[in-house]
């Protein structure tokens, strides 16, 4: 009698559950896209009861996740495999402008993965996640055990996952990297570290240049076409000016010239200016003033040479139109072409 208590139970319970799952189905709702939205009253129920008769834990099924772009073109869409995890692909979607490129990360074991709209694979499933981050240049953020990098929509490691913070400029393709209060320099078009994570700050000039500073001390990284500047840090301050750098320790200044990192002269004058800047960029050729206490010399520089006349005048004038310099000593006045040299053919001196 007991025996067929429990069978009567037995097949109520079964009923009661079959009843619960169909009204919960019947019931199911649609989103915005006219796509159903998942009702997991049914699935807890069927795992309730499937759980009286087996014990087996349920796997989580994989999921994707477009990380792309928020906006979806239209409903359709189609489903794609990736190493056997499946994922949906939307249209590409347009600015006007752009189409991007349409990205997507699949989850594996709780790690991460990069796929295209063509259900290719472009990294490792090692990652954390993936975040969006210059979706024109197809540049997406990777996290690992809490750590940032870059990777491009062909799964190529930009930036890797090592990183605390990325300062970015979408206007460039140099990125400063940031661990432990240390700063470091990439350029990502080319995958490659320009300055190591080693700096206390690093501050941009320009596209090109950037102020390094290290235990209070001042330098400069100059990168431009794949050619690397190091000027290292040992100096109170640079300014960048009119295509070269000037430099300071305390109150005394120098000249470093900025393309190959020559240093023209040391800081020890108290003052120095380029006088003749339209022919440094055009010619190559450099006339520099300086300064010592009241008087006044000259450095005339080039890639192949480079002249110093010391600071022994009380007045020191560049002629742009004749390309000379007029220099004036206790009364006497001469006349010095771009090279240093004394002119005394008075058909070239209108001053006289």
């Amino acid at each position: 009698m007991k025996k067929k208590s429990l069978v009567v139970y037995a097949i109520l319970l079964i009923f009661l559950v079959f009843v619960a799952v169909k009204a919960n189905v019947s019931a199911q709702k649609t989103d915005s896209l006219g796509m159903p939205i998942e009702n997991d009253a049914p699935k807890m129920q069927w795992n309730i009861f499937k759980n009286m008769f087996n014990s087996d834990n349920i796997k989580e099924k994989h999921y994707e996740k477009d990380i792309s772009t928020n906006v979806i073109a239209n409903n359709t869409y189609k489903h794609k495999k990736a190493e056997s995890e499946e994922f949906s692909v939307y249209p590409s979607v347009e600015d006007n402008t752009v189409v991007y490129k349409k990205m997507y990360k699949i989850y594996s074991n709780k790690k991460c993965a990069l796929v295209n709209e063509e259900g290719v694979k472009v990294s490792k499933s090692v990652y954390d996640d993936f975040v969006d981050f210059d979706r024109k240049n197809g540049i997406y953020k990777s996290k690992l055990n809490g750590k940032t990098g870059l990777m491009n929509y062909n799964g190529k490691i930009l930036i890797p996952a090592k990183f605390e913070t990325i300062e970015y400029n979408p206007n460039s393709h140099f990125c400063i990297v940031k661990n432990h209060s240390y700063k470091g320099l990439y350029d990502i078009k080319k995958a490659r570290a320009i300055a190591g994570t080693i700096y206390n700050d690093i501050i941009p000039f320009d596209s090109n240049n950037w102020k390094i500073i290290a235990s209070k001390k001042v330098g400069v990284v100059h990168y431009r076409k794949g050619k690397l500047v190091l000027i290292k840090p040992k100096y109170t301050n640079i300014v960048m000016t009119d295509g070269y750098l000037k430099t300071f320790n305390g109150n005394k200044f120098g000249i470093i010239n900025l393309e190959s990192g020559d240093v023209v002269s040391e800081p020890k004058y108290d003052g120095v200016d380029l006088i003749n800047v339209g022919d440094a960029f055009t010619k190559g050729t450099y006339i520099f003033k300086i300064k010592l206490e009241d008087r006044y010399g000259l450095i005339f520089y080039s890639q192949n040479s480079s002249l110093v006349i010391p600071p022994i005048y009380t007045q020191v004038v560049y002629f742009e139109n004749d390309k000379l310099v007029k220099v004036v000593s206790n009364g006497n006045v001469q006349y010095l072409d771009e090279k240093g040299n004394i002119v005394t053919d008075k058909k070239k001196i209108g001053y006289e």
